[in-house]
């Protein structure tokens, strides 16, 4: 585990800046940052053009008019955006006061997101990303199945009708070749079948992140998103605690052993 070597003076605004993972969009955001009670911006995470990979990507998401153009960052990263985070923390640098990971395949460096899930995802991947050059999406069954299984009707519904295909540059491309050193939270979703809980341990661990487990499938902004503020609100006050002077008995925290 990493503690934080930063800390936002209470008179200091900070930003919440919510990354979409593979076929969704800043829709998925929508609940939770009307629950939270600091601002946020919610922004698309350009996966399906031609030609990207993981730095390209996060030059377009930092040139999107509403990302923050000061100020520190929370950076919150949901599946396929683990992979922005080595070069979105490179080009912002000290800005960046942490990152919670939502159920995310963080590559180490100039590793790719396929070759971090392992087989046989890094063999199936590529090809079929060359045989749908025009993007590859999941059929409704399968989609349900690995992202929707605890959604209500209407937000099957809305899964289903507003996923959108993807290209293989954040899937293959790999991640910068440089260690990210800032603080680090790992949500980590126990009843997840698209990232296995397995490899999101796995991946926490190597991360050095602080970890919670939530009972829910892999979009918990959704299913859960009373509880995902909660949580958020407790990641807040870990990366607080750990660089200020306690004064009392400090929060438990409900983490899993790794």
């Amino acid at each position: 585990m990493i503690e934080s070597t930063t800390t936002i003076p209470n008179h200091q605004p900070c930003n919440v800046v919510f990354l979409h993972g593979a076929g969704t969009g800043p829709w998925i955001w929508e609940d939770v940052r009307e629950r939270l009670d600091r601002p946020s911006v919610a922004l698309t995470v350009p996966s399906d053009r031609p030609g990207t990979n993981p730095e390209r990507c996060a030059a377009e998401v930092l040139s999107d008019p509403s990302f923050p153009a000061r100020d520190p960052v929370v950076l919150v990263l949901h599946s396929l955006a683990g992979v922005l985070e080595a070069p979105l923390v490179q080009a912002l640098g000290t800005r960046v006061v942490q990152v919670i990971h939502v159920a995310t395949v963080a590559p180490p460096p100039g590793r790719s997101f396929a070759s971090t899930v392992g087989f046989p995802a890094n063999l199936v991947l590529p090809i079929l990303f060359w045989l749908n050059p025009r993007g590859l999406k999941p059929s409704p069954a399968m989609l349900l199945r690995q992202l929707g299984q605890d959604l209500t009707k209407a937000q099957q519904s809305e899964l289903v009708a507003r996923h959108r295909p993807e290209q293989g540059g954040l899937f293959l491309e790999p991640v910068p070749s440089a260690n990210v050193g800032v603080p680090r939270t790992y949500l980590l979703c126990a009843n997840d079948r698209c990232v296995s809980p397995s490899l999101q341990a796995r991946i926490a661990k190597r991360l050095g992140a602080k970890v919670h487990s939530i009972e829910a499938g892999h979009l918990p902004m959704l299913s859960r998103p009373a509880e995902f503020v909660e949580f958020l609100s407790r990641a807040f006050g870990w990366h607080a605690a750990s660089t200020s002077p306690v004064r009392g008995p400090r929060q438990s925290v409900q983490a899993l052993p790794l």
